[in-house]
């Protein structure tokens, strides 16, 4: 009897220590402080958003009141430059197609013409390089000739002031380009066919 009783007592002890050794511990639960929480570290306040995008927004209207004061006189000059490219390339054309090319000038604009066949100054249909063009930024021409100042019209009269020979000469001239009163650009040509550019902004 007494070891009956001795062996019931036992059993309930085994399942115990059986039930620990399954289980032994407890889960327990994590905590993230505040201070650690890595969404927090990465991003951005609401605040700190707006305070960016006030930012961008005065330099984006910074540079676009820069754009529009300078955009007429980039304007110019490339206009310049074109017009001296032109008058390079309708010399050279003078020469390899053995014709007679001619710069008619107003008082605001220029355009090519082409000594024809039957003996008159017609414009240059070659496409759109040779095309009627008019000054920007409110430029004015002023042309003088071997010299001599010559009067521009304010619309054009389709006979040109400045030759360009097939011979590869051209009338010698000096032309200025002004705003209000002020030489901005001067093109100067000479006789055997030489081109320079003076003025703002050279390159």
């Amino acid at each position: 009897m007494r070891r009956s009783t001795s062996l019931q007592r036992h059993v309930p002890a085994s399942r115990s220590c059986h039930r620990r050794a399954r289980f032994p511990f407890q889960p327990r639960r994590l905590t993230i402080s505040p201070s650690l929480n890595p969404t927090r570290q990465g991003g951005f306040t609401l605040l700190e958003l707006l305070v960016v995008l006030f930012i961008v927004g005065i330099v984006i209207s910074m540079g676009a009141l820069s754009v529009g004061t300078s955009g007429p006189e980039r304007l110019l000059h490339q206009e310049v430059r074109r017009l001296q490219a032109l008058i390079t390339l309708a010399g050279e054309e003078a020469m390899f197609n053995f014709g007679e090319y001619g710069l008619e000038l107003t008082r605001t604009g220029y355009g090519f013409r082409l000594f024809d066949a039957s003996g008159h100054w017609g414009a240059v249909s070659d496409g759109s390089l040779m095309k009627d063009r008019t000054l920007v930024a409110d430029a004015r021409f002023y042309l003088t000739v071997e010299g001599e100042k010559v009067t521009l019209e304010k619309k054009k009269q389709g006979t040109p002031q400045l030759f360009f020979y097939s011979s590869g000469e051209w009338t010698p001239f000096e032309l200025e380009i002004r705003r209000e009163g002020e030489v901005l650009y001067t093109l100067k040509g000479n006789a055997a066919g030489g081109l320079k550019r003076e003025g703002e902004a050279q390159e």
